[in-house]
């Protein structure tokens, strides 16, 4: 079902309060004012209408990750994203990527799997005035067969599918640490299969950065080959 403008405000306030989501929804705004972007408009599954319905069965909705909460966590991750080679899995409308690039990546990938989003992707990073010869590349592409780039580095993840899809991207993820063993970072907001990313054997979790709303925690999880510790912080 829809969500109408002020259900979301009252549901909000109900899991963040009212103090946080009036923070949350001025740095929505002031975010698409200061890149000149078109980011924070929600767009349900049914109404992606570019992609197949079956497609559409372990997707979610398009929801641009919340600028607050993600500039809030930026201290515990900014060493992971600079001058890092980034992957956003679900890039939607590009805002995870604009920040990637403006917190020092070297190089930005983004994949979706909606044309339409794509397309508004890159319009939005285009308007970007990119220094230090850092660059974007926008894909209209499935995840799970995905060939991802043997430079990549730190990836990101909002949550954008369910298990099954998930299942196969580690998959996709093995195949390129085959080609490359190397150090990856993955961010993970809204961790709710934070659990099936430990139990690959892949990666071992951070840290975890916890807020009052649990759908606005994030999760840190590293594969690092040169080392065969297990780290485990909250916050």
């Amino acid at each position: 079902m829809r969500q109408g403008l002020i259900a979301q405000l009252f549901a909000s306030i109900k899991k963040r309060g009212l103090r946080e989501t009036v923070a949350y929804l001025a740095h929505e705004l002031y975010f698409d004012h200061r890149y000149k972007s078109d980011t924070h408009k929600i767009v349900e599954v049914e109404d992606y209408e570019d992609v197949q319905a079956s497609t559409k069965d372990h997707s979610q909705r398009y929801q641009a990750v919340p600028y607050y909460f993600l500039k809030r966590a930026y201290s515990r991750f900014a060493g992971d994203v600079k001058e890092s080679v980034f992957l956003d899995y679900g890039c939607g409308k590009g805002r995870t990527m604009m920040l990637a690039l403006d917190w020092g990546a070297a190089k930005v990938y983004g994949i979706d799997f909606s044309p339409l989003l794509c397309g508004i992707c890159s319009e939005n990073l285009q308007s970007l005035e990119l220094g230090r010869g850092a660059s974007f590349v926008v894909e209209n592409q499935d995840a799970t067969t995905y060939e991802i780039p043997t430079d990549v580095n730190c990836m990101f993840f909002f949550h954008p599918f369910g298990e099954p899809v998930l299942r196969q991207v580690f998959e996709r993820i093995r195949e390129t640490l085959t080609r490359n063993s190397r150090k990856i970072t993955v961010l993970y907001y809204n961790p709710v299969f934070e659990d099936l990313f430990v139990e690959t054997g892949i990666f071992v979790l951070r840290e975890r950065i916890r807020q009052r709303n649990s759908e606005d925690d994030l999760s840190i999880l590293v594969h690092d080959p040169s080392s065969s510790g297990h780290t485990h912080r909250e916050h």
